[in-house]
């Protein structure tokens, strides 16, 4: 039995496959606005972030300087959602956890289409992968080693490198 299949006339190990299935990007509502769901993204400078909702959680997707970090957030209820200010609650320190290494494998797919959206809509040349922690940067370095991970990178125009801290991906220049 082969450990491998074709894919786009590639061979792919089963492993990076299944890997892939689980983070490849998928679609969810996202928003800033108190149910996260109109679509929008917040951009001030080099900024950008937005939120979605998974399995009774609220996670928040930030583009800060090029680097992309998510983690999970915690919203206060509110008596009238047309008071719920955005800028309030991604700057509120005490609403910030950081994800787990499970949780953040578990999400991923959702945080890789919002990271797509945002590249898409603002056009960005450059995004970096660090992780806050030891588990985030193990996850981030194990999820480079896939190549269907790279190759949806690819796809959009990116070239990935690693600069001893940063995971990188670049749009080339023509």
């Amino acid at each position: 039995m082969s450990s491998t299949m074709l894919v786009e006339n590639e061979k792919i190990s089963f492993k990076d496959l299944f890997i892939f299935e689980g983070i490849k990007p998928q679609h969810t509502k996202f928003g800033t606005n108190y149910n996260f769901n109109n679509g929008k993204i917040f951009k001030i400078n080099d900024i950008y972030a937005t939120t979605f909702k998974y399995n009774n959680s609220i996670y928040t997707v930030i583009i800060n300087e090029d680097i992309v970090g998510f983690h999970l957030s915690e919203l206060k209820e509110l008596k009238d959602s047309n008071k719920f200010d955005y800028v309030e609650f991604i700057l509120s320190s005490e609403q910030l956890y950081t994800v787990s290494n499970n949780n953040a494998l578990s999400i991923f797919s959702y945080v890789f289409y919002i990271i797509e959206h945002i590249i898409n809509k603002y056009n960005l040349k450059i995004i970096k992968f660090q992780g806050e922690n030891d588990k985030l940067k193990d996850l981030y370095s194990k999820l480079v080693k896939n190549k269907l991970f790279i190759k949806e990178f690819n796809k959009l125009g990116f070239e990935y490198s690693f600069d001893g801290t940063f995971h990188i991906f670049k749009k080339e220049t023509k």
